[in-house]
């Protein structure tokens, strides 16, 4: 019998995976089968059967060459979420390790993922690891992530568009928290060319563009550094360094660099076998190099956060192009490309510690000298003045130690804290003073009782500053409240006193006059001060004294003014059978010549001339018998108006380069308006006079071809 070729293809998996474990093999193949087993007839959106993920998740953690547990729990993380198989199943058949492993990932999978906001972006990230006491849980989640971003393209548009926005602001800078470079950049690289389509193209096009140059000036430095380190009998290896279209395009947009102020786009990595090698070749270079002042970084003697250690430093070649240079041990590059997960293949005690997020790794290595029981003891015991919480819909909100449920309360909205009566931690209702802890879902009574509010008693045992405030303002509105209804009644009487002021003036005016005088903000503050005795009656009855007079009172002129249209010359537009009819340009759609054009009968304002594909006159497109042929005359030379948007990455001269492409091309611009955003994104709105089509067409050719322009397009006034 012929094996389905289905199961053929995760057998070859195993296979691989097994290979690696010779040692482990049977246990391997017991958590195959049980998986197999758990994920029968289960498909991936490729088609393939369920199992070949995890199975390739695995195989991505036996390259990191993490321990067995890991490997195991990695071909069996889906299945608490998507089996009926529990937590006890598993942990009865692999042990508590691998279930608990196994159990942290599922919780992770429950996490709410709906913004792409960095703020929340960083409290969800916060919470990740909070939640994963165990390192490992988060290697094998990053694992997870990078084969499902790897096969996105299977997904439904906007469910790529979701995943991508998770692994961009969350995953990735969790892959370069723990030093996984490697998963870093590909997280990265995918997923931001799924989110900025346009970006990505024109990063890629400005690479296209300087490669010939540039391979050949890191061809010949190349040669000139393996002389080097030939004529002095240093072992070493030089290789190119790959370019990451994400990490090019945050220096552009964070640092304000043109694309070839960028240092590290020509880049060289240099390995060797010891430290001391590596201070020698820095010498060797800067001897034959003209280095950079102020780009030379010893990572080495003080590693980064996440044990990264390198030299780095930036030369000049013999074409005065940047170029820089990374000089590091093997070891230090293996760590470099697998960052944390580098410890359990290295058994040597780190550099450093694991960034102060993490447990202090060089105790933790001294205590527990073997990988294994270094891996099984590794907490990360991060942001330990602070607890993260989930609403039921999944959202993330972040708490210091000790926060309460009245604390949730007021931070998910000041409304929700005061009309707060209850609240349910993990679906079981509990005492409002009861401390949450990192990954409890809180769900929130209130009531709609509008003379509700909160409790003073709150104060006693509320930790967030917000809480307090605003358990304090309700009480100080309530009061609030009294003294601006006892002052409206004050200033009400002393009208009814004084009511031949009405003679001249009315209540409204009244008020607007004594906002000026005192400067302040609204009537209720009026009415507030004087309820509480801060401003006095009888001054507030002398100021409107001063004041009050006589006023004529006339109509308000109809500043705006009626829609004027100039008809076109006779001979601009021809319609036939109609000789004497006013003509206009439709502003909605701003026709030119060449342009396909319809006429369409207006109701008291002639012709309206439009472009065949304006949106307005498909609308109207019922109306059938008011639409008709027109055609252009002799004289379509003449000048017509259009909006012109080019969308680009800033850069210096950005708004030079467009106008000369304009002005190059004979348009004549009347207007020009630059905005920019937070992200550096330009965009650039001309209103262009041209003769016609083929101009207009010159133009956006031109503008396209501009460095740093991912889009060009003609829009509708007001659009």
């Amino acid at each position: 019998m012929v094996k389905n070729p289905d199961v053929l293809k995760a057998d070859e998996l195993f296979n691989d995976l097994s290979s690696k474990f010779t040692k482990n093999k049977k246990i391997l193949e017991k958590a195959y089968n049980f998986a197999s087993n758990g994920h029968d007839n289960q498909k991936r959106a490729s088609g393939e059967p369920y199992i070949t993920h995890p199975l390739q998740v695995a195989l991505y953690l036996s390259d990191l060459n993490m321990d067995i547990e890991t490997i195991l729990a990695a071909i069996l993380h889906d299945l608490i979420e998507d089996t009926d198989i529990t937590y006890k199943d598993i942990k009865r058949e692999f042990g508590i390790e691998v279930a608990n492993i196994v159990d942290g990932v599922t919780k992770l999978d429950k996490i709410q993922y709906n913004t792409n906001e960095e703020a929340k972006a960083d409290a969800i990230r916060k919470m990740v690891i909070a939640m994963s006491k165990d390192i490992r849980v988060l290697i094998l989640k990053l694992a997870d992530r990078l084969h499902n971003i790897q096969t996105i393209k299977y997904l439904a548009d906007h469910k790529q568009e979701r995943i991508a926005s998770e692994t961009l602001y969350v995953y990735a800078p969790l892959a370069h928290r723990l030093g996984l470079q490697n998963i870093k950049h590909i997280l990265e690289d995918v997923s931001f060319g799924l989110l900025h389509k346009n970006q990505n193209l024109e990063i890629e096009s400005l690479i296209d563009k300087s490669a010939p140059n540039r391979e050949k000036n890191i061809k010949k430095s190349m040669k000139i550094i393996e002389n080097l380190l030939s004529d002095n009998s240093l072992s070493a290896e030089v290789v190119g360094r790959p370019k990451h279209n994400y990490s090019i395009y945050k220096k552009i947009i964070n640092n304000g660099l043109t694309f070839n102020e960028i240092n590290d786009l020509v880049g060289l990595r240099i390995l060797t076998d010891d430290v001391k090698n590596c201070y020698t070749i820095l010498g060797l270079i800067h001897a034959n190099f003209q280095p950079v002042l102020g780009r030379f970084k010893d990572f080495i003697s003080m590693p980064k956060f996440n044990l990264y250690q390198s030299l780095h430093t930036t030369v000049l070649t013999e074409t005065g192009q940047k170029m820089e240079i990374q000089i590091r041990t093997r070891d230090m590059h293996y760590r470099a490309e697998y960052g944390v997960a580098a410890h359990w293949k290295y058994k040597e005690k780190p550099q450093n510690d694991l960034q102060k997020w993490a447990s202090d790794l060089s105790d933790l290595t001294d205590e527990y000298p073997d990988p294994n029981e270094f891996l099984n003891h590794m907490k990360l015991d991060l942001y330990e003045d602070e607890v993260f919480c989930l609403t039921p819909k999944g959202d993330v909100i972040t708490l210091p130690q000790g926060s309460t449920p009245v604390d949730f309360a007021f931070s998910v909205h000041t409304q929700v804290g005061e009309k707060l009566i209850g609240a349910k931690i993990n679906g079981k209702l509990v005492n409002l003073s009861t401390t949450l802890s990192t990954g409890d879902t809180i769900e929130v009574l209130t009531t709609k009782e509008n003379n509700k509010g909160p409790s003073r008693d709150w104060l006693s045992f509320v930790k967030t500053t917000r809480a307090r405030s605003k358990i304090k303002q309700w009480y100080q509105k309530q009061l609030k409240d009294e003294d601006i209804q006892k002052g409206k009644q004050i200033l009400n009487t002393w009208l009814e006193d004084n009511d031949e002021i009405f003679n001249y003036s009315d209540k409204d005016t009244i008020l607007n006059e004594l906002l000026n005088i005192l400067k302040y903000p609204n009537y209720e503050t009026i009415y507030q001060n004087l309820g509480n005795g801060n401003i006095k009656i009888t001054n507030v009855g002398n100021k409107i004294r001063k004041f009050v007079f006589p006023e004529e009172i006339t109509e308000e002129e109809d500043i705006l003014s009626p829609d004027r249209y100039q008809s076109t010359d006779d001979q601009l537009v021809i319609v036939e059978g109609y000789d004497d009819i006013k003509v206009r340009m439709a502003r909605c759609c701003v026709p030119v010549p060449g342009d396909d054009i319809l006429g369409f009968i207006t109701i008291s304002n002639g012709i309206s001339i439009h472009r065949s594909d304006c949106l307005n006159i498909r609308i109207d497109s019922s109306k059938g018998e008011r639409i008709i042929d027109v055609t252009w005359g002799f004289n379509s030379q003449t000048g017509s108006i259009v909006w012109l948007e080019i969308e680009a990455i800033d850069r210096p001269y950005l708004l030079r380069d467009a106008t000369i492409a304009i002005s190059d091309n004979g348009g004549n611009i009347l207007v020009a308006k630059s905005l920019t955003n937070s992200k550096r994104i330009v965009t650039l709105l001309f209103q262009v006079e041209v003769s016609g089509n083929e101009q207009l067409d010159s133009i956006i050719s031109d503008a396209k071809n501009i460095e740093n322009v991912f889009d060009v397009q003609r829009v509708n006034p007001g659009n």
